[in-house]
């Protein structure tokens, strides 16, 4: 599943993208599951970040010739911002595509924003890891005795969803853009939902001040079952 209409290596950029520094050799995807292949990426290239929009429709990237309708209006929030990270990895004569898309509610008091998101890390790989192995069925917890839900939509597609229910969590990370205008790696906390369709692994972390219902880290069931519907709409354009 290569995207090669469009490139015909990775050491050709995409015309109209701006390549950009990282300080890193590999990219970027969940700790919590490797159980699948992405190729070779060490020599991956990193772009600027653009809108999700532009990625999605202008450039088809992830789907060529068809359009992922798919955008902040399918977020269970009011987006303030959003913006959108494109890799290209693999060998010259088919390179492959990773798409983290960044959705993020209000900003903080100091024009900072990250108490409120949801990120989507899609990464084409060459076969359903699932097929081979099964992290988790539902009702399990994950190693570090976090809850784990494991749900099916009507299409098939498994949802893996990660909710942290104790004082410790696998870390998150994502790209960002740092004050130099650098790709970097931000490492955090969050929730996390896992689904792989039609030649993608899709990894989606989500943050939100009302995760709990008190204290005693009581998941507020509204939203889990809002933020999966998000994935679940996000799963039927793939």
């Amino acid at each position: 599943m290569s995207m090669s209409l469009l490139l015909s290596g990775c050491e050709e950029p995409i015309p109209g993208l701006t390549k950009s520094k990282i300080h890193r050799d590999t990219i970027n995807h969940s700790t919590r599951f490797h159980h699948y292949e992405l190729g070779d990426t060490e020599h991956a290239i990193f772009y600027k970040p653009v809108s999700p929009d532009l990625l999605l429709e202008k450039y088809a990237i992830l789907r060529p010739g068809r359009q992922i309708q798919f955008s902040s209006k399918d977020m269970p929030f009011e987006v303030e911002k959003e913006e959108a990270f494109l890799v290209q990895y693999g060998s010259k004569e088919s390179p492959s595509y990773q798409v983290q898309l960044n959705y993020y509610g209000q900003a903080d008091d100091y024009g900072h924003y990250g108490d409120l998101f949801y990120k989507i890390n899609m990464m084409e790989v060459k076969e359903d890891p699932f097929q081979s192995y099964i992290p988790h069925h539902d009702g399990d917890q994950d190693y570090l005795l976090n809850r784990v839900d494991v749900s099916t939509d009507e299409a098939g597609t498994t949802f893996y969803h990660f909710i942290q229910t104790t004082d410790s969590s696998y870390a998150y990370s994502s790209y960002v853009e740092n004050e130099m205008g650098d790709v970097i790696v931000l490492t955090t906390a969050a929730d996390e939902i896992m689904f792989y369709k039609n030649g993608f692994m899709v990894e989606i972390g989500y943050l939100t001040p009302s995760r709990y219902n008190d204290p005693e880290r009581v998941p507020n069931e509204t939203v889990i079952a809002e933020m999966l519907a998000t994935a679940q709409k996000l799963a039927k354009q793939l």
